[in-house]
């Protein structure tokens, strides 16, 4: 797995493209939101992490 290691870097485009093509599966959606802003913060984009968790929550 990318997150959680060394190349936590790697995964961001990762999530960002499974976030892309979870429209319509909100299970893969929130799974893959939540990964990519723990990765985010584990990076210090701490505000990138907020915003992604934001959405979340709308």
């Amino acid at each position: 797995m990318l997150a959680g290691n060394e190349r936590s870097a790697d995964a961001v485009p990762v999530y960002r493209s499974a976030i892309e093509h979870a429209a319509g599966h909100a299970p893969l959606l929130q799974v893959s939101a939540l990964e990519l802003g723990n990765v985010l913060e584990a990076l210090g984009r701490h505000g990138e992490a907020a915003e992604i968790r934001a959405h979340l929550e709308s």
